[in-house]
């Protein structure tokens, strides 16, 4: 492979870690190969501190890591972290570049955490900088293969833009996920079973207590993974209220009846659209959720919903729970 098929397949890996964040572990090793590097690490800073929260890393025990949170990103013993940390986002540097040599030997973060690893040369960029963090890649190799050279401090530059983009792309995967996690926990915590679907009826998500509905299959249920009906004319008359509703047709929002096989009490029905944008969606897309009562279910537990959603106490939850019935008892 030719060195700039060589680069081309690296700039290839390290997008594949952009999209997916698992695959960093193997692409960092695949770099510090390329750098002849014996230790690496992807890294962030915790809130307003100087301590690292390591994403990826290779070549260090976890023991090690843990002194180096603890003690050696502190400036007094480390001189190389601060003045790296000085140096604009996305550019590559060696050691060498952001401070004398000996500086470094002489520190105690050389001496007593880098070269008792076999630690003597590093090579990094800042991926990311802000107020109250900062993102890093770094390199480090043994004494054996000396100094980083600037031949490969432009290779690490010339990879640079790639990298930037790639770990900002994960971290923004990273919130969504975050997003979606908790968008899903709070939908599970629902007394009420709520659907989400899709404008043709597609089934999106549900929480636990609408899927004891649809699987019971009563009245409501999933058919080919679109929600549908016992009854035909209903399952029509859902399918038409979803496309309605998700054209924002406001009298399609109100309640209407599905006929229960079972012979129970018909269901309650009612649809709103989702706004997409403040659960982290794509623009332009297009989801309706369906609201579920029934009447032969026992009354919602609130208070109990608002522990697990909000972590509160019984009497917390309680005392919340009478303040949105505005119960006559808290005036007395």
């Amino acid at each position: 492979m030719s060195l700039a098929d060589d680069v081309l397949d690296l700039i290839g890996q390290i997008y594949e870690a952009g999209i997916e964040p698992r695959l960093w572990d193997a692409t960092l090793v695949r770099l510090g190969e390329r750098f002849r590097a014996n230790g690496g690490m992807l890294a962030t800073t915790v809130g307003d501190s100087n301590q690292l929260s390591f994403s990826s890393e290779f070549g260090a025990e976890p023991e090690w890591q843990e002194a180096y949170n603890r003690e050696f990103h502190k400036p007094e013993l480390n001189p190389l972290f601060p003045a790296f940390r000085r140096t604009r986002p996305g550019l590559a540097v060696a050691d060498w570049m952001v401070l004398p040599k000996q500086n470094l030997m002489r520190s105690a973060f050389y001496n007593e955490w880098s070269s008792p690893q076999d630690r003597h040369a590093y090579l990094g960029l800042v991926t990311s900088a802000a107020p109250q963090a900062v993102g890093a890649i770094m390199f480090c190799r043994d004494p054996r293969s000396g100094d980083f050279a600037q031949d490969e401090v432009a290779l690490l530059q010339a990879l640079s833009p790639h990298l930037v983009r790639a770990v900002g792309l994960s971290r923004h995967l990273g919130a969504l996920e975050g997003k979606r996690r908790l968008n899903d926990a709070l939908l599970d915590v629902a007394a009420r079973p709520v659907i989400v679907v899709e404008p043709d009826g597609r089934i999106v998500q549900a929480n636990h207590a609408a899927w004891r509905i649809l699987d019971a299959a009563d009245g409501l249920l999933v058919r080919r993974d679109r929600l549908a009906a016992a009854r035909p004319a209903d399952t029509s008359a859902v399918r038409r209220r979803i496309r309605a509703t998700a054209e924002r047709d406001l009298a399609a929002c109100e309640a209407m009846a599905v006929v229960r096989r079972s012979g129970a009490l018909p269901y309650s029905v009612a649809m709103t659209p989702v706004p997409v944008a403040a659960v982290g969606l794509e623009q332009g897309r297009v989801l309706v959720a369906v609201f579920v009562a029934d009447p032969h279910a026992n009354p919602p537990d609130i208070a109990s919903a608002l522990q697990t959603a909000y972590g509160l106490t019984p009497a917390e939850a309680s005392l919340v729970e009478l303040l949105a019935h505005d119960t006559p008892s808290l005036v007395d």
